[in-house]
């Protein structure tokens, strides 16, 4: 969800939810991500040549929830990151378009997955992350 504010900058609020695997542990993992920021527009002409694309920067801070599953067994904790995101956006009607976005994000401390009292894996603090879906203008 975004607020505008003057010249188009925009507050915003973010989440998501990412899955995946830790081989080495056997494991599942899933990232819940919460937070919010700024998104600032790089080409803005609402009238002109321009009109159906917008192209534009944000950067969000975030909280991480980071889960680790091994059979009955789960960890989690929560962690603070940040993101710095270009996404682009076509309008192919007035007020729907696709909008895709890459974002590098970063989780500010290191979780070790331990598996008994070995430890097996450490998740990186970098992830980059791929976005599309669709931007509704108001």
């Amino acid at each position: 969800m975004r607020v505008a504010l003057a010249h188009g900058v925009a507050l915003e609020a973010v989440g998501g939810v990412r899955w995946g695997t830790v081989s080495d542990a056997g494991a599942d993992l899933r990232v819940v991500g919460v937070g919010g920021g700024v998104v600032v527009p790089l080409v803005r002409d609402p009238s002109g040549p321009w009109e159906r694309w917008g192209v534009a920067v944000a950067g969000d801070a975030l909280a991480l929830g980071q889960s680790v599953r091994r059979g009955d067994a789960t960890e989690a904790r929560w962690i603070l990151g940040a993101q710095v995101r270009v996404e682009g956006a076509w309008f192919f009607s007035e007020r729907v378009g696709v909008v895709g976005a890459v974002a590098e994000e970063i989780g500010f401390g290191a979780t070790r997955v331990f598996v008994g009292p070995e430890r097996v894996a450490t998740l990186s603090p970098f992830q980059t992350v791929l976005r599309l879906g669709l931007q509704l203008r108001f």
